[in-house]
This record gives C-alpha cells, structure tokens and sequence, in this order.
C-alpha cells in the first residue's frame, strides 16, 4: 500500500512539476540546465510523461494486487536514475545550474528505488 501511494503521488508530482515549469518563470529558473536555451530542459518533458504513466500505472497495479505491477515498478525506477545521472554530470562540469533539480531527481531516485526493492522483496515471498 506504501509503494502505491508513493508512485501514485510520483505521478501528481510530476504533472504538477511539468505545470510548475511552463507557468511559473521561479519554477522555471530553478529546474533550467541553460536557462538562455529553455529548450534544453524541456527536452526531458517526453521522457518524463512515460515515467508519469508507469508510475500512475504501478501505483495502479499495486492497489489491485496484479501480479505483473513490478514490471511498471521498475520500469519507473529505472527510468528515473538515468536522468539523474545526468543530472549528477551536469551540476559537477557547469557552473552548477540545475542543483534544485538534481535534488529533486537524488530524492526521486532514492524513493523510487526504495519502493521497488520493497514490491521485489514482496513479490518473491512464497
């Protein structure tokens, strides 16, 4: 129940960061790796729609008990560490720009990790 509720508050997160970015200049400057070029960040806007439909649909999956729910799980998780990685080469090669995002995505990261060791463990249980 934990774990749905986190991929499902993943999701509205994520939708609610993508509103933050397109309607608030604050949101914006905070999130942007060039913040001349705002083209750059919103390049991840597709990637980060696939991570918001498997997260809604672990979250989905894990309330009704389906016995494939890790496959979105760790779709999402992986899905999530790679970006971060990036994020981690970014802020370390530039002048820092884009640390309110990588402390956004290490957190996520963490989480979402987290979150799918615990539905793996559960799901190998007899």
């Amino acid at each position: 129940m934990a774990a749905a509720a986190y991929f499902g508050l993943q999701a509205v997160l994520g939708v609610l960061l993508w509103v933050g970015v397109f309607n608030s200049p604050d949101v914006r400057s905070w999130l942007d790796l060039v913040p001349a070029r705002p083209e750059v960040t919103d390049a991840f806007l597709p990637a980060d729609v696939v991570l918001i439909a498997c997260s809604t649909l672990a979250a989905w999956a894990l309330l009704r008990c389906r016995p494939w729910a890790l496959v979105p799980v760790l779709l999402t998780a992986g899905g999530i560490v790679y970006p971060t990685a990036y994020l981690v080469g970014w802020v370390v090669i530039t002048d820092g720009t884009a640390e309110v995002a990588l402390g956004i995505m290490l957190t996520a990261s963490f989480l979402s990790g987290w979150f799918a060791m615990l539905v793996w463990r559960a799901r190998r249980r007899p």
